[in-house]
């Protein structure tokens, strides 16, 4: 499955002007933040959600759950 990463970006432009710059260091905040949830095991469930979709780039609707189980289980043990 290919995902086109630069979606979020243009989606983005739709709501806040930002330059493709504030917006990947922003993102990247966002991932560390989750991923450091999630690895910590201090996550509810929107937050593991939120980590699996900031890491596949993924809409919630096309995340199985063996998928998102998966991923979690990948960032538990590193990130």
């Amino acid at each position: 499955m290919i995902i086109n990463r630069d979606n979020a970006y243009n989606d983005c432009q739709k709501y806040v002007k930002c330059d493709k710059m504030l917006f990947d260091s922003v993102k990247n905040s966002l991932k560390q933040y989750y991923y450091a949830k999630v690895y910590n095991n201090q996550s509810d469930i929107r937050e593991e959600m939120t980590a699996v979709m900031l890491k596949t780039g993924m809409q919630p609707d096309k995340i199985s759950e063996q998928l998102a189980q998966n991923i979690i289980k990948g960032l538990r043990r590193k990130y």
